[in-house]
């Protein structure tokens, strides 16, 4: 029991100064949940409640977790870091009978493919993705409504794809994502007059407020539909009332949506505002070798060509994702034994431009003095 209470003991002295090293917001994401469940031999062994935390605070916070270990400590230290899954692996699965209530099948609209595991994170969007996840892990209890502001082509709709996915995974909870066109087009359907229309206002109110999770996609383009704005407006008061949570991406922020009523945009600030920026350099390069990962072009890409192209795509994901599919459709129809930075600027001329030239003559030079 002494030892038990000991281990505690440190544990929490651990957290104490973990949390002092961290913003509020960052720690209460990562390691506010975190347990220690063994120490043997100067290894301590960490527990998360999921693989995706697992994952991230291995990827983002191993030096500062050795770190802290060995100060406290005054000993090299080493960790592994697990989470409920890997621990439930080891344990016999009993498999028992539920009675439970049969859920009717609904259409949540979200991409499977978006999820915050293949979310490639950078200074530009880390803020975004640790709100995105906290918002998640409870939705309804923390920041609602959640509203996600960028430029387009930056991750505003994989980040609310993958907190549904998340919530679907992890709950019972139902989603519902749509895009504001999508809202407008069944708003008008009911909003006939040329039809008896009580079947489809009680289908429409069915699927917007019978649910704990809204999230609506491009909120600006509502702008100018004023009648589609009542009914939203209400919407958003029935849910939130309810404590359902509500999700709202858009291409600028609350105060600079001047095209909706300000009733609308009043709502949007009563819970938090995130921006996520246009990638740096790094995130572009991190994201491109993400998106190669895997991929048959991978083992031929030579050094450079990467650089080339997130030195050119500076403005959002999509551009690097053009910039990428090019480059494998000029590779399928030549076939190279390997992709070099004359090769790549050769397939990316037309997509990049006249400024083209520049920097492949930068790197090579670079490789010239480098031989």
């Amino acid at each position: 029991m002494l030892k038990k209470m000991e281990n505690q003991q440190f544990w929490n002295d651990f957290l104490d100064t973990i949390s002092n090293k961290l913003n509020t917001i960052s720690f209460n994401t990562w390691f506010a949940d975190a347990k220690l469940i063994d120490i043997k031999n100067n290894n301590y062994t960490i527990l998360m409640v999921n693989n995706y935390k697992k994952s991230y605070v291995t990827n983002y916070y191993s030096e500062l977790i050795e770190e802290t270990l060995n100060e406290l400590t005054g000993k090299n230290c080493t960790f592994d870091i697990l989470s409920k899954e890997d621990v439930n692996a080891e344990k016999p699965v009993i498999i028992e009978e539920k009675n439970e209530e049969v859920r009717i099948n609904y259409n949540s609209n979200l991409n499977k493919n978006y999820t915050f595991d293949n979310f490639v994170v950078g200074d530009a969007n880390r803020l975004a993705q640790t709100f995105a996840l906290a918002t998640a892990e409870r939705p309804g209890k923390l920041y609602n409504p959640l509203f996600i502001y960028g430029k387009s082509g930056l991750g505003k709709t994989h980040l609310m794809h993958a907190i549904g996915n998340f919530i679907e995974e992890n709950s019972q909870l139902k989603v519902l994502y749509v895009t504001s066109e999508k809202f407008i087009a069944d708003f008008t359907q009911i909003n006939r007059k040329d039809a008896d229309n009580f079947e489809l206002v009680k289908h429409f109110k069915d699927k917007y407020r019978n649910i704990d999770v809204l999230m609506i996609d491009d909120i600006q383009f509502l702008g100018g539909a004023t009648k589609t704005q009542d009914e939203f407006f209400n919407t958003f008061n029935e849910l939130y009332s309810s404590n359902k949570q509500i999700i709202i991406s858009s291409d600028r922020s609350p105060d600079d949506l001047k095209i909706l009523e300000e009733r609308l945009r009043t709502r949007f600030s009563m819970g938090l505002t995130i921006d996520i920026l246009p990638p740096d350099y790094e995130l572009r390069v991190k994201i491109l070798q993400n998106k190669i990962k895997g991929h048959e072009v991978n083992n031929l890409i030579k050094d450079g060509v990467l650089e080339y192209i997130a030195n050119y795509c500076e403005s959002d994901v999509r551009h690097l994702e053009g910039a990428i599919n090019r480059l494998y459709a000029y590779t399928a129809m030549y076939s190279p034994r390997e992709i070099t930075l004359e090769f790549a600027t050769e397939a990316l001329k037309d997509y990049f431009g006249a400024k083209r030239t520049v920097i492949p003559c930068l790197w090579s030079s670079i490789s010239n003095s480098s031989a």
